[in-house]
């Protein structure tokens, strides 16, 4: 049996919640990262074509082959990350900051690869909730000077290495799991730490 956590994600098909789970599982099939595009249309979100990056990132250039479908505006991305990695690295807020996107998700699998029976698949968007965050966002955006553009990243490393927790910069925005097994390991945010629960 299957089993769902859905929290904060009407935004998002069932289509399309189930297709990102499966990128997770190609993932873990192909020790490859797996990213898409998130589109929006009449407040709705729907996905682009994924693309294939290497073993811990996915490059600008195999990004961009990921386009929205005619008649939606980007407004953010997907991609998956190795074990345990359901937060936003560093260079994913870089990149968000700078590519001016309002929803970042990331997925990932609980479960080792060499397991390849069970799987508890996380899949966690946020927003950009610091101020500070924002402005360098915007000052990364509007300029193309290179030097100008390596002070404020600088800054934003400077902002991040600041706060120990992702979460004291990031606002969460919907909230996924998908589970085989009997035992799962629950992340809530309120509470900030694991909470281990049976079935």
């Amino acid at each position: 049996m299957i089993d769902y956590i859905i929290e904060d994600c009407d935004q998002f098909s069932q289509e399309d919640r189930d297709k990102m789970f499966n990128l997770i599982a190609m993932h873990k099939k192909t020790g490859k990262e797996h990213g898409i595009r998130l589109c929006e249309k009449d407040n709705k979100i729907t996905l682009s074509d994924h693309c294939v990056g290497a073993k811990c990132h996915i490059s600008p250039k195999k990004f961009a082959k990921a386009i929205c479908p005619e008649g939606t505006k980007e407004i953010g991305s997907f991609h998956t990350h190795p074990k345990i990695g359901y937060l936003p690295s560093p260079l994913d807020i870089i990149v968000m900051l700078d590519e001016g996107e309002k929803l970042s998700c990331i997925g990932t699998d609980l479960y080792p690869d060499e397991e390849k029976e069970k799987f508890h698949r996380l899949i966690d968007c946020h927003e950009i909730k610091s101020r500070d965050l924002k402005r360098l966002g915007k000052e990364l955006r509007s300029t193309e000077d290179k030097d100008k553009r390596e002070q404020v990243i600088d800054s934003i490393v400077g902002v991040l290495s600041r706060h120990e927790y992702a979460y004291d910069l990031l606002k969460g925005r919907c909230y996924m799991e998908q589970s085989n097994n009997p035992k799962r390991r629950i992340w809530s945010e309120k509470k900030k730490k694991y909470i281990e629960t049976f079935i």
